[in-house]
């Protein structure tokens, strides 16, 4: 294996400082986050932060933004491969229930959303990659509907909406009892499923 670019270099310094502020921003909030822990944690001095990331907020908009493009683009090549809808269903559903065994990914989206209702001058900058969020799931549902072969009987930006305020209330309600998920990523599908039945042939 040849010798990493100075830019995967970069990006793997990146992705551990935000592996490392995802779980300690899970523990402590926001504001009780310490950048210091956050270097400890990913095996860095401050320094190698501040070459990467402006400060906290800046840290928070990058997570959320790499985040969601990945995992956007996941759902969207899993829907786009050759796998028929009655096989893509499971597998989505696969796929949320991991989202929902993520705690501290969970967690972390949480502290980001009261960050931002309790300050303004974070808003504009989180309503910018919330935006974006919404747009990566239009993406998703559109790329279900064309593989069902059914045209939207809502616009897709407002399923998309319903979908997105599923997955973090969800997320948000989520309780455990004896290891089990007492919200059952089933939810999704009946989603899924009641949308593709409404939706009209294409």
């Amino acid at each position: 294996m040849g010798r990493l670019t100075r830019e995967q270099s970069r990006e793997i310094t990146r992705e551990k400082l935000r592996s490392a502020a995802i779980r300690e921003i899970s523990i402590a909030g926001y504001t009780g986050a310490s950048i210091d822990r956050i270097c400890d944690s990913a095996g860095f001095s401050r320094g190698a932060f501040y070459a990467n990331f402006n400060n906290k907020e800046d840290l928070l908009l990058d997570i959320m933004r790499s985040f969601n493009d990945r995992e956007a683009e996941c759902w969207i090549a899993l829907i786009n491969s050759d796998i028929s809808l009655g096989e893509l269903m499971p597998r989505l559903r696969e796929r949320f229930a991991d989202y929902l065994a993520d705690r501290d990914r969970i967690l972390f989206t949480s502290e980001i959303l009261l960050y931002a209702k309790r300050n303004q001058g974070f808003l504009a900058s989180y309503q910018q990659e919330f935006l974006a969020v919404t747009l990566g799931a239009e993406r998703v549902l559109q790329a279900i509907f064309r593989k069902a072969g059914k045209s939207p009987h809502r616009p897709v930006a407002e399923l998309a909406n319903l979908m997105r305020g599923l997955f973090t209330g969800i997320a948000l309600d989520m309780e455990v009892s004896d290891g089990e998920l007492v919200h059952s990523p089933d939810v999704l599908l009946i989603f899924l499923e009641d949308m593709l039945a409404l939706g009209k042939t294409a």
